[in-house]
This record gives structure tokens, sequence and C-alpha cells, in this order.
């Protein structure tokens, strides 16, 4: 008896250690605006990483006609380990940014609907949590190299315009915020080299 008892322990454990170690994770969300209408040309970033080693994967959208990212025609996944958070951002033209830490992966699990607020003309008001962002990965190159080429220029400049709402402001930029900005230029120019 004791036996089935232990094999009966193992395979649950098993399971459990399976469902932990996901290699991947499927997001899903919504971009909307505050009456509930898909926005042309929204961007949607997500990006996966654990205390210990920071930044480990990144994934960005555009959503379809419906607003939606993560259809089951065109699935959202991101790379996931034991102890993982999800940090995600929504873009538009003349909307305000959205940024959300979600430190208990209700999001992973429910996925989110984003409603999107108009930004008034002159609002220099930008989301400044997108400093708490890895995002453009100067302490993780690989991450970085990622971000070269055609297809992320519309994440790049995304973020681009962002912090440029903060920097046309009368407001002096800190030097991580100037690093951030410094890194995505960068990145733009080193991409223009290869057009």
């Amino acid at each position: 008896m004791n036996c089935k008892i232990a094999s009966i322990l193992i395979v649950v454990a098993s399971a459990l250690l399976i469902t932990q170690c996901a290699p991947e994770k499927y997001l899903h969300a919504s971009i909307l605006d505050t009456e509930g209408n898909p926005i042309p040309d929204a961007v949607f970033y997500a990006e996966a990483s654990t205390h210990e080693s920071g930044a480990f994967d990144f994934l960005f959208a555009v959503p379809d006609e419906d607003g939606e990212v993560g259809s089951k025609e065109n699935p959202a996944t991101i790379r996931w380990k034991p102890n993982a958070k999800l940090s995600i951002a929504a873009f538009a033209p003349n909307k305000k940014t959205i940024v959300i830490f979600d430190h208990d992966n209700v999001i992973i699990e429910h996925g989110i609907v984003l409603k999107m607020e108009n930004s008034k003309p002159g609002d220099s008001a930008w989301e400044r949590d997108l400093l708490l962002l890895s995002f453009p990965f100067e302490k993780q190159p690989e991450l970085a190299k990622r971000l070269s080429g055609i297809k992320p220029q519309l994440l790049r400049n995304s973020f681009l315009q962002a912090y440029n709402k903060f920097l046309s402001g009368k407001a002096q930029p800190t030097e991580k915020e100037r690093r951030k900005v410094d890194k995505i230029r960068q990145l733009e120019k080193e991409c223009l080299k290869y057009e």
C-alpha cells in the first residue's frame, strides 16, 4: 500500500514540476479605446523576467482588426521560467501609454483588456513606469540584438515616442532615462546602416 501512495505522489509531483517548468506561456490581450473599439496602430509589448536574472524574453505584436493579441489563429507566446513575472505595455498614437507589472501572473492565466485613454493635445505627461522595464536591454545584449532590423522598428519607435514625450518637456532627464533613449537611438542608427 505504501508503494502505491509513493507512486501516486511521484506522479503528482512530476505533473506539478512539468507545469511549473513550462518553457512557454500563451498571452492574450485586447487593446481598445475607452468606448471598447479597437485602436489602429496600437502596439503590445511584454517581457518576462526573474528577480535573479532580470529580463530573459520579450515579445511585441500589433493587435488584429478586433484589437486582439494572441488569438488562436495567431498565438502570442513568451519563454517562461519558474518564479518569472510578466510586465506589459501598450502604445498607440494619441493615447496614454499603459504599463502593468503582473507580479501575480493574473494576465498569464486570464488575459487582459487594456483600455487606452486619449492623450490631450500638448499633454507632456508620460508613463514613468517605462523606466522599470528592461527595454532596450542595456544589460542583456542577447535580447538587445533581437531589437535590430526592420521588424522591431515599430517597437523601437513606440518606446522612443513615449520617451520623447518626456524629453520634450521641461524636466531634466535622469541618467537612466538618458541611457535608455541613447540605446534606442543607437539601435535606430545601426538599423539604418543595413537598409
